[in-house]
């Protein structure tokens, strides 16, 4: 019976982050790019602050603009390098995918953390509670600048945290994710 309950309660909170997936997929969709999601579709010159006239083609040239954009405008290389493949390569349908995952994944990481409980105990109530709260006190254009900056950098924060705070379930997870922790 209570595996039963467990099992129903899983599917509701998987519900739920569909639901939530699906909101954030809208507002991705409809968000216009613009400024840095329009500069980083070309590449950074190594002389100026601001993007050349250069389109970026390739995985290399993202590589040598991220470099130039290191070394001449600021040193947020991890974020920087998947804003660049998104706005240059992959466009706004892959990003739309990726950041309705990501954001889903930051609500339940924000669950985990903040509980000290695992995925398999999500309640709907509370997952609805603080993906509402991320999205009324955490708002940010739903642009791949602000929310790979922003957003996912949080999430990937939160990931390394869960697994810093629990190394006896995780084992060697935590070495490798040790310099990415100081990366992000």
């Amino acid at each position: 019976m209570q595996i039963r309950m467990k099992r129903k309660g899983t599917l509701r909170c998987a519900a739920a982050a569909l639901l939530f997936a699906a909101a954030i997929g809208a507002l991705t969709a409809i968000a216009p790019w613009v400024g840095d999601d329009i500069e980083y579709q070309y590449m950074c010159v190594s002389y100026s602050p601001d993007t050349g006239d250069v389109p970026v083609m390739s995985a290399a040239d993202v590589f040598v603009s991220q470099a130039n954009h290191y070394f001449g405008t600021n040193g947020r290389m991890v974020p920087h390098v998947l804003v660049q493949f998104f706005c240059a390569l992959w466009g706004q349908s892959a990003f739309v995918v990726c950041n309705a995952v990501v954001y889903v994944l930051f609500v339940l990481m924000l669950l985990v953390v903040s509980r000290r409980e695992s995925l398999s105990r999500c309640r709907v109530t509370a997952f609805f509670a603080t993906a509402a709260l991320t999205m009324v006190g955490f708002s940010t254009f739903y642009t791949p600048a602000f929310q790979i900056g922003y957003v996912w950098m949080f999430t990937a924060t939160l990931v390394f945290l869960w697994l810093f705070f629990r190394p006896r379930r995780h084992g060697g997870a935590v070495c490798w994710t040790l310099p990415v922790g100081l990366l992000v």
